[in-house]
């Protein structure tokens, strides 16, 4: 393969992986990944740029949510209530008339919350003094799919709908005679699609396959980096070769004399002075057109004054050779002997 061709055909290989890893840097660098801190806070919290301590009613819970804390627990195709996982722990951990542990047992009872988004902030700053430390992960998106499924199973179906958590009877007030629960209209089969539109659960499983995304664009990265230093040492091994190697299709004009010769091109053949020159041959003539081509014997016997194999010109040597040798007189040696 000619240095060019092997230069083109490396360079089309380094071009093709010089793509895929751009390609797989916008998946490492894919904007849901990017803004994955800011998703997930919204998704517990409803405001990204808000602490959890100064969290309003607004904040927590959806337009649905008023001052009945079971409207703030109830949500259906066209009502979304419970939007926040605060909202959602609001629901199930908050302490009712009697019961006030269901979730938390600190040394000071929790307030019953009983008055929907008036008390919210408050019921959920008691709750949420209790909630510390982060998840310290290599891959924090099999964390948080780990953890929405754990919650989606402990879904249970009860007439036309799904509760998440403790139910009682008819709606989720975070009281002990109705549940603490969020309820999530549905049908007699269970259909998900209101637990699925909520905003939520939405933004964890867009930061889920945010993060999976930049993970495996991220091995592809590192694959195609290995491939690339491979192409590369490659590349220099077979042009290091190719300087070495002759030239599959030489010119002629680059060859020696005795090889021309031998392909069957005499200096007679050439009836220009540059042709003749060219080809090793001598020029005798007058100007560039007229004359003849003949065999340089400075440069050996190999050349020929006619298309043959060569032995022309030895015989010619050798008939001057006798015609000199015959003359007998000083007188009679000429045409070009000595005496």
């Amino acid at each position: 393969m000619s240095y060019d061709r092997l230069c083109s055909k490396q360079a089309a290989r380094a071009q093709q992986l010089i793509e895929e890893m751009a390609s797989a840097k916008r998946e490492e660098q894919n904007e849901d990944a990017k803004q994955a801190q800011r998703l997930l806070k919204q998704a517990a919290y409803g405001d990204a740029n808000k602490a959890r301590s100064a969290l309003t009613a607004a904040d927590i819970f959806g337009s649905g949510c008023d001052t009945t804390t079971s409207n703030c627990c109830d949500n259906t195709a066209s009502k979304q209530a419970t939007t926040t996982v605060a909202a959602v722990q609001l629901c199930v951990c908050a302490a009712g008339s009697a019961v006030t542990d269901v979730c938390l047992n600190p040394n000071v009872a929790l307030s019953q919350w009983n008055n929907g988004k008036t008390g919210a902030p408050a019921a959920w700053q008691a709750i949420a003094a209790h909630c510390s430390g982060k998840a310290v992960v290599n891959e924090p998106e099999q964390l948080l799919e780990q953890t929405v499924t754990e919650i989606l199973s402990s879904l249970h179906l009860n007439g036309n709908a799904l509760y998440l958590g403790a139910y009682v009877t008819t709606s989720c007030g975070a009281d002990q005679t109705s549940g603490f629960c969020v309820k999530y209209g549905s049908d007699n089969s269970g259909n998900m699609a209101t637990v699925e539109g909520q905003p939520w659960l939405q933004k964890i499983q867009q930061v889920i396959a945010g993060l999976r995304k930049s993970h495996q664009g991220s091995e592809k990265a590192k694959q195609i980096k290995a491939r690339l230093a491979k192409l590369v040492d490659e590349i220099k091994t077979e042009v290091s070769l190719a300087k070495t190697l002759p030239d599959q299709q030489p010119e002629t004009a680059a060859l020696p004399v005795t090889a021309v010769a031998a392909a069957g091109e005499s200096c007679s053949t050439h009836n220009t002075n540059k042709t003749c020159t060219e080809k090793g041959c001598k020029w005798k003539g007058t100007d560039e057109t007229t004359g003849t081509c003949e065999a340089d014997e400075t440069k050996g016997t190999t050349q020929t004054s006619a298309v043959g194999t060569g032995k022309e010109g030895t015989a010619g040597t050798n008939s001057e050779a006798k015609k000199c040798s015959e003359k007998t007189k000083q007188e009679e040696c000429k045409d070009g002997c000595k005496w």
